[in-house]
């Protein structure tokens, strides 16, 4: 017998992307698949376009009426579905026709250390229609020490991974964090072994309302979810110092972005004070001095700057930064 396939798709106020997302699962190659719509309490028209997959008896819609941590609601759409496997979608993305086949069939290869599949994903910029392969992190086996070391070459894609149902079991989403997103792959990686499936499955986009825009709460919340990290009873000691390496690389980041894209100079400076407290060698790095220079421009001139360097680079993801309480709403 197949195993079963949950997808847990978190929505909220993305009427715009939501029958995109749902019928993305419904037309999966595989097809011993359910789909568990867990809304956090939209205020758009979600919950009225939901309700025609109401009669399906692959789909349960799970429409809450008030707003709640992220987490908790995927713990809760966790919680009400069956497969063997779990894969996690939200509103505004979705997955290719052969997603689920592909990795289940990897699965089907693999020893049960294995607890995750992952592989690359699109991004699609939602206002001018390109699309484009996101870096990630291309590592088999046993990854929590690439995933803290090998810095810059990408992070696993949220919607791409397809996990057995026991790393959510043994690692639910914790609810203290709003968002806790793919760094839930740190824990599951102290436990359970990965496979890197090179093969593009899914597609995210980029448009304003992205809780991705959100830098500085999202790298503040991470600060905690790393210093958790280290406290937890499955955390190798050795990789103690791992971590703080990658804090200063997320924390010498997010001073460039506050630079570049945010625009808080003081923020900036406190990134970059925390990034060099966690490792020196911080204060050499081109993005410390480069932003720190920028810093001194007047704010005018950095934005000349940062548009130039933009055009320069040939971005293709919205340089654009929120900071309300909607996106936050997830």
């Amino acid at each position: 017998m197949t195993p079963r396939v949950s997808v847990v798709l978190c929505s909220y106020n993305q009427a715009e992307y939501i029958q995109d997302a749902v019928e993305s699962v419904l037309r999966q190659t595989y097809a011993n698949t359910e789909l568990v719509v867990v809304d956090n309490g939209s205020t758009d028209a979600t919950h009225t376009l939901l309700q025609q997959y109401a009669d399906n008896p692959r789909v349960r819609l799970l429409l809450n009426t008030d707003n709640q941590a992220v987490t908790k609601r995927l713990n809760q759409g966790i919680a009400h579905s069956t497969g063997d496997f779990i894969s996690i979608l939200y509103a505004d993305d979705y997955y290719l026709p052969e997603k689920l086949e592909r990795q289940v069939e990897c699965f089907s290869r693999l020893p049960e250390e294995y607890g995750v599949v992952y592989g690359p994903g699109y991004r699609l910029n939602a206002l001018t229609g390109e699309q484009w392969q996101d870096p990630t992190l291309r590592v088999s086996g046993q990854i929590l020490e690439p995933m803290l070391r090998i810095y810059g070459q990408g992070f696993i894609n949220p919607i791409s991974p397809l996990m057995r149902r026991v790393c959510f079991e043994r690692y639910p989403y914790q609810e203290e964090f709003f968002v806790e997103g793919e760094s839930i792959n740190l824990r599951f990686a102290m436990t359970f072994q990965f496979h890197f499936l090179d093969e593009t499955l899914v597609v995210m986009r980029d448009h304003e309302t992205n809780i991705g825009k959100a830098v500085k709460s999202n790298v503040e919340r991470l600060m905690l979810v790393l210093d958790k990290l280290k406290s937890d009873p499955d955390f190798p000691p050795a990789s103690r110092r791992s971590v703080e390496v990658f804090r200063a690389r997320i924390l010498r980041d997010a001073g460039w972005q506050s630079v570049r894209v945010v625009g808080d100079v003081p923020w900036a400076y406190r990134c970059y004070r925390r990034a060099v407290q966690a490792e020196w060698r911080q204060a050499f790095h081109p993005r410390t001095l480069v932003g720190l220079g920028l810093s001194l421009v007047p704010r005018w001139g950095r934005a000349w700057l940062n548009g130039l360097g933009n055009t320069l680079s040939a971005a293709k993801g919205n340089a654009i930064y929120v900071d309300r309480p909607d996106i936050e709403a997830g």
